[in-house]
């Protein structure tokens, strides 16, 4: 290991790992979404034709909201505990 990668003392760099945590679940929920919007669209539009695609939209849609919608609930709630607990 370099002494870039070494904090003061000679030990290991501090990791972050809520900071980490928060970056991996935030791209998750970006992959899902997107999969389950595009790649669903194009699969659709694949097997019942374009014309099937602004059907399925909407609901494709609506069930990305109901797995995005929690998901920032959640993370409204543990702001508001960092927030007022002094970030505990």
């Amino acid at each position: 290991m370099d002494d870039k990668e070494m904090n003061g003392n000679g030990k290991r760099p501090f990791t972050n790992s809520r900071q980490i945590r928060r970056s991996n679940d935030h791209q998750f929920l970006k992959m899902v979404i997107f999969t389950l919007v595009v790649v669903g669209s194009l699969i659709i539009a694949l097997f019942y034709g374009p014309a099937a695609v602004l059907t399925a939209l909407p609901f494709l849609l609506g069930g990305a909201a109901l797995i995005a919608v929690p998901y920032w609930l959640l993370k409204g709630i543990e702001w508001l505990m960092t927030r007022y607990n002094g970030g505990s």
